[in-house]
């Protein structure tokens, strides 16, 4: 849903069902641009992730492109990440996804074709790596 904030995502995650077993969480985005506090940034990923974390189901969380005046933001997410035990993929992943040709309706918010190849970089993120 375009525009929305970590609290809106905890109302999201009310609706998945203990089968969905993949979770990808791309959010905080506008709760930077919003200009909400870091510590309510934090509350919300919190009770966000306390609602989708759960036994059986793997999550993962795209790590948010940062200012340097913003980079409490990323130590929380890096900090909750580690506490529930959830995968970050990094920015520099994003970036080379919507850096491609029509991989962005507007610059930022993913098309179709931008939708496909964030799913590619997800499946090699999540793939098991063979032994060598």
């Amino acid at each position: 849903m375009a525009g929305a904030t970590t609290t809106d995502a905890i109302k999201m995650a009310e609706q998945l069902a203990d089968k969905d077993r993949l979770v990808l969480i791309e959010i905080g985005g506008n709760d930077l641009f919003s200009g909400g506090s870091m510590d309510q940034f934090a509350r919300s990923l919190e009770s966000l992730l306390s609602h989708v974390c759960i036994p059986g189901r793997t999550v993962l969380m795209m790590e948010l492109p940062l200012l340097p005046d913003r980079i409490g933001y990323g130590q929380v997410q890096r900090r909750l990440a580690k506490k529930y035990g959830i995968y970050v993929i990094p920015k520099r992943y994003f970036a080379t996804v919507i850096s491609g040709a029509n991989a962005t309706s507007d610059g930022l918010h993913l098309s179709d074709a931008g939708n496909r190849r964030m799913a590619q970089l997800i499946a090699e993120v999540i793939r098991p790596r063979e032994s060598q």
